[in-house]
């Protein structure tokens, strides 16, 4: 099957599941960065067991898909966290949300949308070199939370949907507690 095509159907599905969850709502997402509801989180740790397991039982060549484990920069990975979470706050919304908000009708996410993508994409095309730099300190190559961890990537992954689990027990208790 072709890639373009696999990835393609993810991300519309993936969208959609934003959209029915309501990640697609303005105070669902600032809400979460406020601790007041966790529904982002939710299906982020649900997203991410979900698809540990998917990767699991698919591994990409049994489907005739390369594998490519991207290679691990720690400075990279915590300045672009830090800038996606910066402009994440900010904005109320993330990419993803922001495409399925502009796809259920939320105008105001298009223009925000539009301006942030823009300024983004210019921010780091004139920046390119400095973070680039950046990117190649404590560049650690190709490793995954496994291969660092020595855990098999089996208890791994069942680990993760125990952390899940556990979340949405701990989460659910304290919504109940919040409504008394």
């Amino acid at each position: 099957m072709d890639e373009a095509f696999v990835t393609a159907a993810l991300g519309i599905l993936f969208g959609f599941a934003l959209q029915k969850v309501g990640l697609t709502n303005y105070s669902i997402v600032i809400n979460q960065f406020r601790l007041k509801d966790w529904t982002m989180m939710k299906f982020m740790c649900t997203a991410i067991a979900t698809g540990s397991v998917i990767y699991l039982l698919f591994q990409p060549e049994t489907v005739g898909m390369t594998e490519t484990v991207p290679p691990v920069s720690i400075a990279g990975n915590l300045l672009g966290g830090a800038i996606f979470g910066a402009g994440m706050a900010i904005a109320g919304t993330c990419p993803g949300t922001l495409i399925a908000g502009i796809g259920q009708g939320n105008m105001d996410y298009l223009t925000a949308g539009l301006a942030g993508f823009i300024t983004g994409g210019l921010f780091f095309g004139f920046l390119f070199k400095f973070f680039l730099g950046i990117i190649m300190t404590g560049f650690l190559g190709e490793m995954t939370l496994s291969t660092i961890t020595g855990i098999n990537p089996w208890l791994f992954t069942d680990l993760i949907c125990g952390f899940v689990i556990t979340f949405y027990i701990l989460t659910s208790w304290k919504t109940k507690e919040d409504k008394v």
